[in-house]
């Protein structure tokens, strides 16, 4: 038996994942809020003279990221009308 296979059999006599396997690292892990706070200054003063890209962060990181609406299939265009069995539109 593979440590893979006696892990996940492990795990399943507990009924629950180990501790911290869904956990995703989070940038406060690394750097402080103080470290956070000079990083922000400094990306402040770089879209202030007019960075676009600095500009686009420094807003995402103060007001939060916009919401992105897509639409693969249509185009904006209306969706057709669907034909269900034998209640076709057509006759």
């Amino acid at each position: 038996m593979t440590l893979k296979s006696q892990t996940s059999r492990e795990n399943g006599k507990l009924g629950v994942r180990p501790t911290g396997s869904l956990k995703k690292p989070k940038i406060s892990d690394f750097i402080t809020e103080k470290e956070f706070a000079q990083i922000m200054l400094k990306a402040k003063e770089i879209a202030l003279t007019g960075d676009k890209d600095m500009i686009k962060f420094v807003g995402e990181q103060y007001m939060g990221k916009a919401a992105q609406s897509i639409d693969h299939t249509t185009g904006g265009k209306e969706l057709p009308t669907p034909i269900y069995g034998s209640q076709s539109q057509e006759k």
